[in-house]
């Protein structure tokens, strides 16, 4: 769920609407393989694939928000899953990534970077966000050269799990 926020709540527009505007967002740019998976409102993600050339193709994945809205009366309130909302979340996501490339600010591949599937040794995919967050949750943060990185806990208002990485430069 995303904490804290108002954007799109009150919004009208179904779930289908939104995904026929992905459909033509991804369509200006050459995008026409696609799906959307459901696996339960928590678990649901959206794949397409970049074709660079006839030899170069890219699987891109991208995680659908799972966001939750009350509802019920007021002595019975219950949450479920706000599908028109958490679709909405996606679409201005990608709406914003391919702004940059529109902009001719990155290219699809770097604007994609963290969504792009990469298979695993035992035959699984992860996505290299994915990848890259296990690494540095298990202490083998990426390499850079010419500094030393050192985790430091986060203050006690912020989360107890999250560490901020601290860039010293080496001399």
């Amino acid at each position: 769920m995303i904490p804290d926020s108002n954007l799109y709540k009150n919004t009208k527009v179904n779930s289908i609407k939104t995904m026929m505007e992905v459909q033509k967002l991804l369509t200006k740019f050459g995008i026409v393989e696609k799906r959307l998976t459901q696996q339960g409102g928590n678990n649901s993600f959206f794949e397409f694939i970049i074709r660079k050339d006839e030899n170069t193709s890219l699987m891109i994945k991208i995680k659908i928000p799972f966001i939750e809205k009350e509802v019920g009366d007021r002595y019975n309130r219950t949450l479920e899953y706000d599908e028109e909302r958490s679709f909405r979340y996606f679409y201005h996501y990608l709406k914003a990534l391919l702004s940059a490339k529109e902009a001719e600010i990155y290219s699809l591949e770097e604007i994609f970077m963290a969504h792009i599937v990469m298979p695993l040794p035992n035959g699984q995919t992860v996505t290299l966000g994915e990848q890259l967050t296990k690494q540095i949750e298990t202490g083998n943060t990426p390499m850079l050269d010419g500094f030393d990185v050192v985790s430091a806990p986060v203050s006690n208002a912020l989360e107890d799990k999250k560490n901020t990485l601290r860039v010293l430069k080496s001399t």
